[in-house]
């Protein structure tokens, strides 16, 4: 008997639920709209350079989502904690919706796009520091996150060195190839990292160099030196600079077509 009662009640069980599933027979299937970040593509594994001041670097976010049947371009905020919108970072041709929060315009005509992500460069030393963006708001019905991400932190690498920029500027001493000098030289900064040097080689004429953060060495750009009657004189060269003794070595080809004059030369200079 008990058996028997059994199967009636797991017949009516099948049967109601058959019931329940054809009253909704009538009714679209559900479309499930998303939006994240593909935080495994980002390049660099998510770090960037904050850049020195004459130099500025960028990593972009990509985006995917699949928007459904919405119809208009829409807008996805974005909420930061970390970095400081605006003071460590800034985010081009976003909106700012808040002191830590930005919107994404988001076109309905693709399935993919992204934001770039700009470090604010200096030449101070600090930490540093880590932006971690989440996804706070989308239109109703569209979601953040699964199966991609709603969140991702993104690395401001410090990329400045630890010297005082002061002390590679004013009077220095000079010996040119060992032989000539010593003799002032007056150096003027037109730049961050970046020294004007007057009397080169022992001349009124100036040349420029780079100082590069971080790895000790100098650049010395192409330039043109238009003197004693050759316009297209001209000097290149490499060297290496030391923070700790304040020392300055510039490796030069100086060359002067109109006379067929071309020197190899080292400048030294030993600031105070």
């Amino acid at each position: 008997m008990k058996k028997i009662l059994s199967y009636i009640i797991l017949i009516a069980g099948v049967l109601a639920l058959s019931c329940d599933r054809e009253e909704f027979d009538d009714l679209a299937p559900a479309e499930y709209k998303y939006i994240g970040m593909v935080s495994q593509r980002i390049p660099g594994g998510g770090t960037v350079f904050e850049g020195t001041g004459i130099s500025s670097s960028s990593i972009d976010i990509p985006l995917l989502y699949d928007l459904g049947d919405i119809s208009s371009d829409i807008e996805i905020t974005f909420t930061v904690s970390g970095a400081v919108l605006g003071t460590d970072f800034t985010v081009p041709n976003a909106a700012s919706t808040g002191d830590q929060t930005f919107s994404i315009s988001i076109p309905v005509d693709t399935v993919a796009s992204f934001f770039t992500i700009e470090p604010i460069t200096n030449d101070v030393q600090n930490e540093n520091k880590v932006i971690s963006l989440s996804i706070t708001g989308t239109p109703e019905g569209v979601f953040a996150g699964a199966p991609l991400s709603q969140s991702t932190d993104i690395t401001i690498i410090d990329d400045d060195c630890p010297y005082d920029f002061e002390k590679f500027v004013g009077t220095a001493s000079v010996i040119e190839n060992g032989t000539t000098g010593p003799y002032d030289v007056n150096t003027t900064a037109i730049a961050p990292n970046t020294i004007r040097t007057d009397n080169f080689w022992d001349s009124d004429i100036a040349a420029t160099f780079i100082l590069v953060p971080c790895d000790g060495t100098v650049q010395v750009p192409q330039q043109s030196t238009p003197a004693f009657g050759d316009p297209d004189g001209n000097i290149v060269g490499s060297g290496t600079w030391d923070d700790e003794t304040g020392e300055v070595v510039v490796n030069v080809t100086i060359n002067f077509p109109a006379f067929d004059f071309i020197s190899n030369e080292q400048h030294v200079y030993t600031f105070p």
